[in-house]
């Protein structure tokens, strides 16, 4: 068993729906569902998540099968949030690592 299945108490309860995964998708999003042994699911496995978002565009989301509403929407919301005016991203790649970093640009009131 993965430490993600032991750990289903920090699991999402709510299923995501078809259709909230076609809705993402119509904002730009590719939802890839990891299927088991591949990379994409091999990925979550190590990281221990049950979603998480890359790509060089941050346009590409993966889920485990049957994934919970709240991660989906955790991951798409942290990248409209990074995308907002108030953050500048930059994303370089170095020695064949993916970097990325978050500049803010908000002012504090």
């Amino acid at each position: 068993m993965s430490d993600y299945e032991n750990n289903t108490h920090l699991q999402g309860i709510e299923r995501a729906s078809d259709e909230l995964i076609e809705r993402i998708r119509s904002k730009g999003r590719t939802v890839i569902i990891a299927k088991p042994d591949s990379d994409d699911f091999k990925y979550l496995e190590y990281t221990g998540a049950e979603a998480n978002v890359g790509d060089e565009g941050l346009k590409h989301i993966i889920v485990r099968e049957n994934p919970s509403k709240a991660a989906l929407l955790e991951e798409f919301v942290l990248v409209c949030r990074l995308m907002s005016a108030s953050y500048k991203v930059a994303i370089t790649s170095h020695g064949g690592n993916i970097m990325l970093s978050i500049f803010s640009f908000a002012t504090a009131i």
